[in-house]
């Protein structure tokens, strides 16, 4: 396949598992161990916070060993975490702390695998950029719809069948960008200013552009006043106002996945994990 295919692949093998991801993540902590708001907050607070201390240094990282090497391993070590919850559901350890630690785990591999995605995109279009970024927002968003939906169901079959395809995706990805690396088509920067100094000098270049920084404030404002609710509080409302469950979730952050007229789920979860007390 060619480059440009490969990296389509491997963002929609990333993208169609966030799309899992966020489900399943939101359903076991709200609604699978009743946790309160407060503690919902935090738990997403765990995937979201390595990205915002590591993006930078992990950007220029990706500069010094290549963008294609360092999306690989990231999302390599991204495809292991899901099995840190098959183990525990499997042992019937499924805890609150748990759930934490997978979160910090998957925010670190995106916090590495996000700058390196984005910057392969220029090498991968083949002098095609707009086109590229045009399939890479379509192939981003179908598979993360896909993911929404097919997590929706994780009350019929169980949540271990849906991290095991999550996981099977991420390894999907992960040999795509092998692919990318050894055509050779990425050159790594190598040894030169330190990571430190290259994190320095982006903050000032993004600083000196009035664009820029116009482009960085309208992402803060977008967290601040929509992603945070968004991830938080529709989980919240699917289980306090509707009683809901995981494919009520799903079509809180996707598309129904349950068919119209079927009967609600009741206040105890369908795969053998009854809600916590």
């Amino acid at each position: 396949m060619r480059p440009r295919t490969l990296f389509l692949v491997a963002s929609a093998a990333w993208f169609f598992s966030f799309g899992m991801q966020s489900v399943i993540f939101a359903w076991l902590v709200t609604i699978v161990l009743d946790q309160p708001a407060e503690l919902v907050g935090w738990a997403q607070t765990a995937i979201l916070a390595p990205g915002m201390l590591l993006i930078l240094v992990a950007g220029a990282m990706a500069d010094r060993m290549g963008a294609d090497r360092q999306a690989m391993l990231a999302q390599a070590f991204a495809a292991l975490a899901p099995w840190l919850l098959i183990f525990t559901l499997g042992a019937e350890m499924l805890s609150y702390g748990v759930m934490v630690a997978y979160a910090l785990l998957m925010g670190l591999a995106q916090a590495f695998v996000t700058p390196a995605r984005d910057g392969l995109l220029n090498h991968v279009a083949e002098g095609a950029v707009q086109r590229t970024v045009l399939l890479s927002s379509l192939v981003q968003f179908t598979g993360q719809i896909i993911g929404y939906s097919i997590a929706g169901f994780a009350d019929s079959i169980g949540p271990t069948p849906l991290l095991i395809l999550q996981s099977v995706s991420l390894l999907v990805g992960v040999v795509a960008y092998a692919a990318i690396r050894r055509s050779g088509l990425v050159q790594p920067a190598g040894a030169g200013s330190g990571v430190l100094k290259r994190v320095v000098e982006g903050a000032q270049t993004v600083w000196a552009s009035p664009t820029m920084r116009v482009v960085v404030f309208q992402n803060v404002a977008m967290a601040l006043f929509f992603m945070g609710c968004f991830i938080v509080c529709f989980p919240l409302v699917v289980r306090d106002v509707f009683d809901g469950s995981s494919s009520e979730t799903g079509l809180a952050f996707g598309r129904p996945c349950r068919p119209a007229g079927a009967e609600a789920p009741g206040p105890r979860t369908r795969h053998g994990l009854p809600k916590a007390k």
